[in-house]
C-alpha cells in the first residue's frame, strides 16, 4: 500500500511542526518565520498554539488569578479577555508572563515582563474573564496570532537547561556568538625576565557548561613585571567567537 504526501499531510495533527526543504510551504502547512496570520482562517491552529485556559477571577486582595489546575509554569506568556471589565492594571488583549511568586496549582501572578514584579490588582472588576496561554505572539491583538519563529534557531525541548533554568514553551535564549571577555580562561604564564615586559600570547581553550568549546581563540596581551616582588598585572585583548556545529538550512513548517 502506497502512501501519497497528501495523506500524510491529512494525518499531521495541527501544529505539528517539520522540516523541509523548500523556500515555500505545501498546502496546510505554514512557514514558521513569527508572522502574523488570520485567526479566522488559521482557526485551528489558533486554539492549538493559543488556547483558552478556561475562565478565570482575580483577587484584588492578594493579587492572584485562580483557575482550577491551570498548568501554568514561570514564564509562561498569558493574555485576559473579558465580557466587562478587567481589573486596574491589566488591558484586554495584552501579553503579560506567569510569575514564580504565588504560583500553586490553581493561583498564579503576573507580571509585565518575564520575572518582573507582580501587577497590582485594583478596582472593581465585572463581568466574565477569560485566560489564554499565547506563547508565540498575539499578533494584532484582535484578528492575527504569531506563529512560532524558527528562524535560524534549533527548538529546545521544555524542561529544565543548565542556562536558562526552566523553559516554558515559546521562551527563547542562547547567542550566536561568545565575547570571551566574559568568560575566565585558565592558562599557564611564562615570562621574560630580560625586561620589564613581556608580550606574548595565548591559546585558550574554554568550555562552558560543558556545552561549547572554544579552541583556537588567541588571547593577546601584555605583563608588566615588578622587579621588587612577585606579581605581575596584565591587560586582555579579547574578541567573540561562534560557536557553530557543521549546519544544514532548512525550512521548518506547522500544520493548519
Amino acid at each position: 500500500m502506497s502512501v501519497s504526501q497528501t495523506d500524510i499531510s491529512q494525518s499531521a495533527p495541527t501544529g505539528i511542526i517539520i522540516m523541509y526543504p523548500s523556500t515555500t510551504a505545501p498546502t496546510g502547512w505554514l512557514v514558521c518565520d513569527g508572522s502574523a496570520v488570520s485567526r479566522t482562517t488559521y482557526a485551528n491552529l489558533f486554539n492549538t498554539i493559543a488556547p483558552s485556559k478556561g475562565t478565570v477571577t482575580f483577587n484584588t486582595t492578594t493579587d492572584l488569578c485562580t483557575i482550577t489546575t491551570h498548568g501554568f509554569i514561570a514564564n509562561d506568556a498569558v493574555y485576559f479577555t473579558t465580557t466587562g471589565t478587567l481589573p486596574t492594571n491589566l488591558t484586554a488583549n495584552t501579553i503579560y508572563y506567569v510569575i514564580s511568586s504565588g504560583l500553586t496549582a490553581n493561583d498564579f501572578q503576573v507580571a509585565t515582563t518575564r520575572g518582573g514584579g507582580a501587577i497590582n490588582l485594583a478596582g472593581s472588576p465585572s463581568g466574565t474573564h477569560t485566560c489564554f496561554f499565547c506563547p508565540y505572539g498575539l499578533g494584532n491583538g484582535s484578528t492575527t496570532f504569531n506563529v512560532p519563529d524558527l528562524r535560524a534557531r534549533a527548538a529546545l525541548g521544555k524542561g529544565t537547561n543548565v542556562s536558562l533554568g526552566q523553559t516554558s514553551i515559546g521562551l527563547t535564549g542562547g547567542v550566536s556568538t561568545a565575547n570571551s571577555a566574559t568568560q575566565s580562561v585558565g592558562h599557564t604564564h611564562s615570562g621574560n625576565t630580560g625586561g620589564s615586559s613581556s608580550g606574548h600570547a595565548h591559546n585558550a581553550n574554554k568550555n562552558k557548561n560543558n556545552t561549547a568549546n572554544s579552541s583556537g581563540v588567541t588571547v593577546n596581551h601584555t605583563h608588566a613585571f615588578n622587579t621588587n616582588s612577585d606579581s605581575a598585572s596584565h591587560s586582555h585583548s579579547l574578541s567573540s567567537h561562534t560557536h557553530t556545529m557543521p549546519t544544514l538550512a532548512l525550512n521548518n513548517m506547522i500544520r493548519v
